[in-house]
């Protein structure tokens, strides 16, 4: 049947995760004892950064744009989708923002506290 394809939103995720965290790897073999606490720290985070899938950035994405356009998705579908149309360059299909919003709000937030 047409149109019941489950595939994922045309939404490109460009990651540069790699290249920093080497380019970080890099300074920190090359720091001094004084710069060396925070560029563990920042390896560690990017560490964390190179963990996350994809579905997972694309959500984080969506729930920026989303806080930042002042739109709440469980309140206002309609407006949650717009904002996220108006915030790509080309505009994203309607059925892929609709997409967008829906797997956003269905994804625990690593930041939500757990049952």
């Amino acid at each position: 049947m047409f149109g019941t394809s489950k595939a994922a939103p045309s939404l490109t995720v460009l990651r540069d995760v790699d290249e920093m965290a080497a380019a970080i790897q890099q300074a920190l073999a090359d720091a001094s004892p004084e710069d060396r606490p925070g560029l563990k720290r920042a390896a560690e985070l990017l560490a964390a950064e190179q963990q996350l899938t994809e579905a997972e950035v694309r959500t984080r994405w969506v729930r920026r744009t989303l806080s930042e356009a002042g739109v709440d998705p469980e309140a206002d579908h309609v407006a949650a989708v717009k904002a996220l149309r108006q915030a790509t360059p080309n505009g994203l299909r309607l059925l892929d923002a609709h997409t967008l919003v829906k797997e956003a709000a269905a994804a625990v937030s690593p930041h939500s506290p757990r049952p």
